[in-house]
């Protein structure tokens, strides 16, 4: 009996494939993948959230493109802990384009995509460069005049993340310090350079202040200065290597000094280590800045 019911099953399935050709094998797929997804669901509802999540970021969000719809998306994918997907939804409201974002200062939404992006770094990625990066982006294009809900949250934030490589021991010193930091992410550059040098009249080998203040002079085009406070806190910690690209940057696309930018770009890559991505590029740019001064002589 269970042969005969097999068999006409067989004729009827075959039937259907007669008739309707590919597409009957499409549904097949389809249904079958619905069956699977919901056994799936059943024995766990998490994954079964998940892999719709998957599905719904590849097919459906690519739908869209309001600002809104993303942030949306990228506050549930998150929820779920979908870290990855969540970064990629406020991105695409961000309108991301290789490393490049265009953002209007005026929409909530991709301000708060902005703010949640450095939130997501600095909390679940532990990528604290990234973190701070999104969150100076933030901090710079708030509008003007209206109160900053997440000020005070990042200034901490970004002081906990400085502080992980502060080496002073002198607690005044870090107090001037982080109360340089506040005036500078508020873009009061007189104010935090007061502070950064009361840090240092207590504490003249403040390799982090040194840094500070080059990063300050260079926001307000003073190129020379940020090199000389760069090389200065080089001289006190040979080992910190974003300071070789700072100052070899500094050197090479403001000030034009390309024998010292080679420099510069030539004792990162002594100290840096073998498999850091950033060395192809640098040695690119030594390559070009050697024609360059090739052609000039």
């Amino acid at each position: 009996m269970n042969i005969e019911i097999l068999n006409k099953y067989k004729k009827n399935i075959q039937a259907l494939y007669e008739k309707w050709g590919l597409k009957f094998i499409v549904i097949s797929v389809i249904i079958a993948l619905f069956f699977i997804y919901f056994i799936i669901y059943g024995i766990s509802p998490t994954t079964g959230k998940k892999i719709f999540a998957y599905l719904k970021y590849n097919t459906f969000d690519t739908f869209h493109t309001q600002t809104s719809y993303f942030f949306n998306a990228g506050v549930k994918y998150e929820e779920l802990g979908l870290h990855n997907l969540a970064i990629g939804s406020f991105k695409r409201a961000l309108h991301f384009k290789g490393n490049v974002f265009k953002i209007n200062p005026n929409d909530p939404y991709q301000l708060e995509s902005l703010y949640n992006l450095g939130v997501i770094y600095y909390m679940h990625k532990k990528n604290y460069p990234q973190a701070m990066h999104y969150f100076n982006k933030y901090l710079e294009i708030f509008p003007k005049g209206i109160e900053n809900p997440h000020a005070e949250d990042i200034y901490k934030v970004v002081n906990y993340i400085l502080e992980l490589d502060d080496k002073t021991k002198n607690a005044e010193a870090k107090k001037f310090k982080v109360q340089g930091n506040k005036f500078y992410f508020r873009k009061d550059y007189t104010k935090a350079i007061e502070y950064y040098m009361k840090a240092l009249a207590l504490d003249p080998g403040y390799v982090e202040v040194y840094n500070n203040l080059g990063t300050v002079y260079l926001q307000m085009n003073d190129f020379e200065k940020a090199v000389k406070y760069w090389k200065i806190a080089l001289m006190l910690d040979p080992d910190e290597l974003y300071l070789y690209i700072n100052t070899a940057l500094a050197l090479d696309e403001k000030l034009k000094k390309y024998d010292e930018a080679i420099y510069y770009y030539e004792q990162f890559i002594k100290k840096a280590p073998k498999n850091d991505p950033r060395i192809s590029l640098v040695q690119q740019r030594i390559t070009i800045l050697k024609e360059k001064i090739s052609r000039e002589k």
